[in-house]
């Protein structure tokens, strides 16, 4: 036997691995080039119905929120039976932003980032907000008695007040909502409320 097929008959083993190592390093590389980083991703939960996701979505990416590389809209009707799973999974973990009916947003507060009135009333004097025990937490979206609101072409509300409120915990809100130090937040509030 020549030492070309000998060659060829023990050592396609080493080439067998070394086309498995070089398309493990290639994925990784396209994975870190591609992979955005949590300070650069921005969700929204929205509890409604039916909602206009990807209108939404583009809705909030032309606001071009400084910092943001990608934006994320998750929509659940709070009706269907898997509504507590995915608000657990896609509103408390990956979302900055909730969009709740007041029926559900006044049973627990916990989970939304309060801010301060006052600061609220200089940036957004027109804005309404939900409050508890004298703490802000959210912004009036839609108000049923009016049946007026913000991305109505988007959302089909139903017979009760919408809020937004920052995810307590979230990277762009933390523990508390200081738009002063948050241009992200300041600027998509800005581009909801100064339309």
């Amino acid at each position: 036997m020549n030492a070309k097929t000998r060659f060829l008959r023990h050592g396609w083993p080493f080439f067998l691995i070394w086309a498995v190592v070089a398309y493990v390093i290639s994925d990784l590389a396209f994975l870190a080039k591609t992979n955005v980083k949590e300070e650069a991703k921005f969700g929204l939960f929205v509890a409604a119905h039916h909602v206009d996701a990807p209108g939404l979505r583009e809705n909030i990416e032309s606001m071009a929120l400084p910092g943001i590389e990608e934006t994320n809209v998750y929509a659940y009707d709070p009706n269907d039976n898997d509504y507590a799973e995915m608000f657990s999974l896609l509103g408390l973990r990956n979302s900055t932003c909730l969009v709740l009916p007041s029926s559900l947003l006044e049973t627990d507060f916990s989970y939304c980032a309060p801010f301060s009135e006052s600061e609220a009333k200089s940036l957004f004097p027109e804005a309404k907000y939900a409050q508890k025990d004298g703490s802000f937490y959210g912004f009036l979206l839609y108000d049923a008695e009016t049946k007026q609101g913000k991305w109505q072409e988007y959302i089909s509300y139903t017979e009760e007040n919408y809020y937004l409120c920052f995810r307590k915990g979230a990277y762009h809100a933390g523990d508390r909502i200081h738009f002063a130090e948050n241009q992200t937040i300041t600027s998509f509030l800005k581009g909801i409320f100064t339309e």
